[in-house]
């Protein structure tokens, strides 16, 4: 963390920070950041150590690289602040400056290693055994070095010239006096995601890459950035450090120099205004698409922060926040940042800058709008897809429970009407059962009827003889013979002999009748029978049927009640969820045309 620090022409700031995730994980801050300034020139470093388990003293690795960076540059240019020759040497002299830098490191790392040698209980459990062994053995004597790794840049700006180098990951970004913003360092594509070239690579000599600047006689600069050797082919990881041939020491500077060959880009720019530098951390916090254009407006940002604000503490102070909630909320890793800037006044190049910003948050503003327009449309079409969802099923419904309701009345009234027609047809059939019997009741009644008429008259016949006969007798009797005993006894006789008579003849047509009429009886009594059956069975068919029946309406006005039930929780409930996704789908509406107009406007 550092202050701000005011020269002449120039400020200078850092500021590192934790990140959220290492907070949590209760790792250490792996980033460091320092600047120094003096009157003739002013230095920015940034480092970001090695996250992963075999990287455990990146946090060391990161503080000696920003610290051996700054000391060797003051060395440098204490030694010689005119640079003689720059124009000329620029590249002998930075790549030089780059070697003693990584010596630096290399010696510190040696040294704090001998002081503090690797502890088990040091060691991350999570590394493999292999690797374990790497630290502790003799066959990889330099192994070590792996696990201070870490990235490095430095930016230094001077009146007359500037450089910066670069090796990792993280971004360097240059404002200039025409408004122009660059990445002039060239980048290394061997850097993506979390894979980064490192100071504890073999070849890190090799994967530096720099630019350069320094200021012609017509006031403008000449810039040249200068790409890493050509010649390194390996990418280096920061999951997977390769430190080649690992039983070797570091490779020599002048070995590391001797015969490569570097890509140079040059350009006419005007004067360098600010540089700014962030571990990737800051670009991190960045979705990738906007990474690039989001650094150039943030570090446009911050330099017209600084330019604007009355005092610098309050500019510097909102750096900080700055760095904070990237480190909190964004990319949650740890961030440093650092920045040299100009501080001479030049309202052109603010007014400019600040335009700038009143467009791109118009753009951001008009972008916002566009998206809030896309996620309310994708809203609302989600909306009337599970409104018109919603809408059908409960017309379905509706329309299904209503039908429940509308049948079981109409299978009832069917019902009703067939129990009606039942004990119509039953009553007619009784009606029919009655005038069988009653047929047979009047047949039988006549034929009785006759029976016994022929009997009366036989009986009638008999008394009628039998009075017959005693007339006679008595007048037999009384016909003035002598003997009235014998008289009567003859009398007597010849009446018996002629009823004896009488009976013999008739009366077997007399029982004939007598058992014809009985026959006729039993039949009645059997006809009854067989009538009060027909009628009980009629009757229990009659009664079970409409049992049945009554069985059938209880059920379907069961039914009935549980569909009108159905259909008051259906108009209760989902009336009012459509009701109510309605008035969202007719609000969103309004807020979409609302967004339109101030989207045109």
């Amino acid at each position: 963390m550092g202050d701000l620090k005011a020269m002449a022409r120039l400020y200078s700031y850092s500021y590192t920070t934790l990140g959220g995730s290492h907070k949590k994980r209760n790792k250490p801050c792996q980033d460091s950041s320092s600047d120094y300034t003096c009157d003739e020139f002013a230095i920015i470093a940034v480092s970001d150590g090695h996250g992963s388990s075999k990287h455990f003293r990146s946090d060391i690795g990161s503080e000696f690289a920003v610290k051996a960076s700054i000391d060797e540059v003051r060395k440098l240019i204490e030694n010689d602040f005119a640079l003689v020759n720059f124009k000329e040497n620029a590249p002998k002299i930075i790549e030089e400056l780059i070697g003693a830098v990584y010596k630096r490191w290399i010696d510190d790392i040696s040294n704090h290693m001998t002081e503090n040698p690797f502890t088990e209980e040091e060691i991350p459990k999570d590394l493999d055994k292999s690797t374990k062994e790497k630290f502790f053995g003799t066959l990889y004597p330099n192994y070590y070095i792996s696990a201070y790794g870490a990235t490095l840049m430095l930016g230094l700006m001077a009146e007359e010239y500037y450089f910066a180098f670069h090796i990792g990951d993280g971004k360097a970004v240059f404002l200039y006096e025409d408004g122009r913003i660059d990445q002039s360092i060239p980048w290394d594509e061997a850097c993506y995601i979390n894979i980064t070239t490192s100071l504890s690579d073999k070849n890190a000599i090799d994967n530096f890459r720099y630019c350069y600047g320094y200021k012609t006689d017509d006031g403008k600069f000449v810039e040249v950035g200068v790409e890493k050797n050509v010649k390194t082919k390996k990418t280096q990881s920061v999951n997977d450090n390769l430190l080649l041939n690992e039983n070797q020491g570091p490779v020599s500077i002048e070995n590391a120099l001797e015969g490569k060959s570097r890509k140079k880009t040059e350009n006419i720019k005007s004067r360098p205004m600010a540089i700014f530098m962030g571990s990737d951390g800051v670009d991190d916090s960045y979705r990738v698409g906007d990474n690039e254009k989001s650094l150039m407006n943030l570090y446009r940002n911050v330099y017209l922060t600084l330019m604007k604000k009355d005092k610098m503490d309050e500019a510097i102070e909102s750096i900080h926040q700055l760095a904070d909630k990237f480190a909190e909320s964004g990319s949650q890793d740890d961030v440093s940042m650092a920045g040299l800037v100009r501080i001479e006044k030049n309202d052109e190049l603010i007014n400019l800058f600040y335009n700038q910003y009143l467009e791109e948050r118009q753009a951001k503003d008009l972008e916002r709008k566009k998206e809030q327009l896309e996620e309310k449309s994708y809203h609302l079409s989600q909306l009337q897809g599970l409104y018109d969802e919603k809408n059908s099923a409960y017309i379905k419904n509706k329309e299904a429970l209503n039908r429940v309701v509308e049948d079981n009345a109409t299978k009832i009234k069917e019902i009703e009407d067939s129990c009606r027609n039942f004990v119509k047809e039953n009553g007619k059939s009784k009606a029919k059962e009655w005038e069988k019997h009653n047929d047979f009741l009047l047949k039988i009644s006549d034929q009785i009827k006759e029976k016994n008429q022929e009997i009366e008259k036989y009986e009638q016949e008999k008394d009628q003889e039998l009075d017959d006969s005693q007339k006679a007798l008595e007048i037999k009797c009384y016909d003035g013979e002598d003997s009235l005993i014998p008289k009567v006894l003859a009398g007597l006789s010849n009446l018996k002999s002629s009823n004896l008579l009488y009976i013999s003849q008739d009366g077997k047509r007399y029982k004939k009748n007598r058992k014809a009429i009985n026959t006729y009886n039993e039949k009645i009594r059997k006809n009854q029978e067989a009538y009060y059956s027909k009628l009980e069975e009629m009757d229990e068919k009659e009664n079970a049927f409409l049992k049945k029946s009554e069985e059938k309406i209880e059920g379907l006005k069961e039914e009935q009640d549980k569909a009108k039930e159905k259909l008051s929780l259906l108009m209760e409930n989902e009336a009012k969820d459509i009701e109510s996704l309605k008035e969202k789908i007719n609000k969103l509406k309004d807020e979409i045309e609302t967004l339109k107009d101030t989207s045109e406007n």
